[in-house]
């Protein structure tokens, strides 16, 4: 972990936790935060090799006092006085420092606490560090809103890159697992918002990570994206049905499975991509292929 001081006093820490794959995105981010933040600050950069954002947070903020911090990721652009219209609204609702806020992401509308400026006890506290990555900014969102600790500021702008500029997808069982371990690759496809799946892709899911690691993170992975699943008709059965024998008959080493089959079918029928790193699925239409 290393700081770009500030020779102000009294100033706001903003921690941006990175890996060493994304130089340039933490180069243009930093840029964006020194051009668009007019109110005093420090920058804390955390090279994370621990695995996941949760790990990554509670780690970097461990040693920062008791002021307020705010933490962004690395794939983000502050925009124009983010800074000073968050830490004003912060200031106001929470005198006392007990709280947290959370900028406008540009995505999720307040409903996730993916940026959040709190102190890093409030952080340590309430940041589950059962988690990974995922679900743990909405469960942070949800504990905060509980105690009546949580303000959202839509007038602080946040951008964040990637995932402002990819519309839904459908996620097959690899692409949800590589989600949930907080895969390098899958980091742009890590929000919640584009996420459509079904039930059939859980089950995968829960089994593999019975298998992996045992029945308790079989169910957090379940309860995680249990809200993303859509039902499916009797006509998508059928028509997953034909895709199969179709690829089976073209090629008989063809190992696509009946779930990646009903999940291709459903994305066509939304008009969204499939996404997935199965190299059944490589270069085949309408798959976007992240291994």
């Amino acid at each position: 972990m290393f700081f770009v001081p500030c020779i102000i006093s009294h100033v706001i820490k903003v921690c941006i936790p990175t890996t060493l794959g994304r130089r340039q995105r933490l180069l243009e981010c930093i840029a964006a935060v020194s051009d668009n933040s007019n109110y005093p600050h420090e920058l804390v950069v955390f090279e994370n090799s621990l695995g996941g954002w949760v790990a990554a947070v509670r780690e970097m903020v461990a040693d920062l006092g008791s002021d307020p911090v705010v933490v962004i990721g690395d794939d983000t652009l502050p925009q124009p006085d983010w800074l000073e219209i968050l830490v004003g609204a912060y200031k106001k609702r929470f005198p006392d420092n007990e709280g947290l806020a959370q900028p406008d992401d540009g995505i999720h509308k307040g409903r996730i606490a993916s940026y959040p400026m709190a102190t890093p006890q409030f952080l340590l506290r309430w940041l589950y560090s059962g988690y990974k990555h995922n679900y743990a900014d909405k469960e942070l969102k949800k504990v905060a809103e509980a105690m009546g600790k949580y303000l959202w500021v839509p007038e602080s702008k946040v951008v964040h890159k990637d995932r402002n500029t990819n519309s839904d997808l459908y996620d097959d069982t690899y692409a949800l697992q590589e989600v949930e371990e907080g895969s390098e690759n899958y980091a742009a496809y890590s929000g919640e918002l584009g996420i459509v799946t079904t039930k059939l892709n859980l089950m995968e899911l829960y089994h593999n990570y019975f298998k992996l690691k045992g029945k308790d993170a079989a169910e957090l992975s379940f309860e995680h994206f249990k809200d993303f699943c859509l039902d499916i008709n009797d006509g998508i059965f059928k028509e997953a049905a034909v895709m199969r024998a179709q690829l089976k008959k073209e090629s008989k080493s063809s190992n696509v499975s009946y779930v990646d089959c009903i999940g291709y079918i459903i994305a066509k029928k939304l008009k969204i991509k499939f996404l997935t790193g199965d190299r059944e699925f490589e270069g085949i239409e309408n798959v976007e292929f992240v291994k």
